[in-house]
């Protein structure tokens, strides 16, 4: 309890040095207050908040290709900093970096204005509305990660400007971007064109936040139904066209609960006199036993491009989950297989992830 309390203070006390530099302000220790598993700093005047984040995922990787010799990884998935709160009153701000991969690179860094529920301006940098596992954060997946498909018509992060809202029932959200489209950290457009996204999500029963599993243990159902779009063209001469298309729904009640996405590529290269198309859909469900610890899920997702010729990919797997502090503190095992229709090769693939989010 000592060296509990002693780490605590210490880290208070780093806290609000760090608070005081970022505000320019005093700051006093009483200012800054553990909320559980956060860390959360009020000014005086209350009209500024930091709430402070850490993640950390550790990883155990063993391939087994089909062609070649079985080989064993360990690696920091992911280890990330975040700082978001409020300021001004009605602005919202989050900033994140990551540390893992060699370098430190700065994932989100924007501002939400909130005073206006149905019509939110949103600045910066952060994901594009486009895709439910991947609006969903890499700490709260069922799965060790997310699947081929979300990471094959994901768009992932970018900057630009966005107008989001949602009602005061919380059954219906919407979100309209417009973004340079070469991703993030880039210092400027590479072309003359943007990337344009918009999402509609219905949940009938109530707010279904974006969170894989059922945690909540929901005593009746709970539904998200929903569809995007993502127009883009790419390449310093804009001469590719992407048009994308999604659905998704979640459902979950007790300890039962289903995500899924279809999406639909439509893709113009220079040159070709036909467009390039391409599906894909990914199902997942699973079941949270009652002392909502353990949880076991499946999955099966597609990627199909539209050509004369075998090119599908699918991925089959298994997880096994045990939550001990839900999704912030977790230990996460999934056996997977991946089938490459066109190089006629099936890779099999053992991951255990470790998170402590904090």
């Amino acid at each position: 309890m000592l060296h509990r309390t002693l780490g605590r203070r210490a880290t208070t006390a780093t806290l609000a040095l760090a608070a005081m530099l970022f505000t320019g302000a005093a700051v006093n220790a009483e200012e800054v207050k553990w909320d559980k598993k956060k860390v959360k700093y009020t000014a005086a005047n209350g009209k500024l908040t930091m709430e402070f984040n850490n993640r950390v995922q550790f990883r155990y990787t063993l391939d087994d290709p089909e062609d070649g010799d079985d080989k064993g990884s360990f690696r920091v998935r992911r280890a990330k900093f975040k700082i978001a709160g409020k300021v001004f009153e009605n602005w919202k701000y989050k900033i994140q970096a990551v540390w893992s991969g060699g370098s430190t690179t700065l994932e989100d860094a924007y501002f939400q204005y909130t005073k206006n529920k149905m019509a939110q301006l949103w600045l910066g940098q952060g994901k594009a509305w486009f895709g439910r596992q991947e609006l969903t954060s890499s700490g709260k997946q069922q799965f060790v990660d997310r699947s081929i498909t979300s990471g094959r018509f994901s768009h992932g992060r970018d900057q630009g400007l966005a107008l989001i809202g949602k009602n005061d029932s919380k059954t219906f959200e919407y979100n309209l971007g417009i973004y340079n489209g070469n991703g993030r950290n880039r210092s400027s457009n590479d072309n003359d064109e943007y990337l344009y996204v918009g999402r509609v999500v219905f949940t009938p029963f109530g707010e279904y936040k974006p969170e894989e599993s059922s945690l909540d243990y929901p005593e009746s159902s709970k539904l998200a139904i929903g569809a995007s779009i993502l127009e883009n063209s790419e390449g310093s001469n804009a001469d590719e066209d992407v048009s994308r298309f999604g659905v998704e729904f979640a459902y979950k009640y007790l300890g039962l609960n289903m995500v899924g996405e279809y999406f639909t590529e439509e893709l113009d290269l220079p040159g070709a006199s036909d467009s390039v198309d391409t599906d894909g859909f990914y199902y997942q469900i699973g079941y949270l036993f009652p002392n909502k610890k353990f949880e076991i899920a499946g999955r099966y997702a597609v990627i199909s491009p539209d050509v004369p010729f075998d090119a599908d990919e699918i991925e089959t797997g298994v997880a096994l989950s045990y939550y001990m502090s839900k999704h912030n503190y977790k230990i996460q095992g999934d056996y997977r297989q991946i089938e490459d229709e066109l190089a006629d090769v099936t890779d099999d693939q053992f991951r255990v992830q470790i998170q402590f989010a904090f």
